[in-house]
């Protein structure tokens, strides 16, 4: 019988990990996986405000945390946007690894109809 969670799962601890670190004036900066929270204040940049930005990125680090209060804007909105397009990729990498372990699992002899 094909376990659904069980292959879930198995593809998430097989698919690509999180990797974006930042380096900030020759320091290299660990950033955190995206939270669903986190997707939605970077496709609201605009309405989140100056503050709400920078609270962000601050949010988006691992300790120890850069000081984004001292950016400029331009440095804070290049910041959340190379986030918000290497998150986008990931996701779709994930998507597509996800995808391709299920019609594996499939090919393997799980029944399509789920019975």
């Amino acid at each position: 019988m094909f376990d659904l969670n069980e292959a879930i799962a198995k593809a998430e601890q097989l698919s690509l990990p999180w990797h974006f670190p930042v380096r900030i004036d020759g320091s290299e900066h660990v950033t955190r996986p995206p939270t669903l929270a986190d997707m939605a204040a970077l496709q609201s940049m605009a309405a989140i405000g100056e503050q709400g930005m920078r609270d962000l990125a601050s949010s988006l680090f691992a300790n120890p945390k850069p000081n984004v209060q001292g950016w400029g804007l331009v440095q804070l909105t290049a910041m959340l946007t190379a986030y918000a397009a290497v998150m986008g990729d990931h996701i779709k990498k994930k998507s597509l690894s996800l995808a391709a372990q299920a019609q594996a699992a499939m090919a393997a002899g799980a029944p399509a109809s789920g019975t």
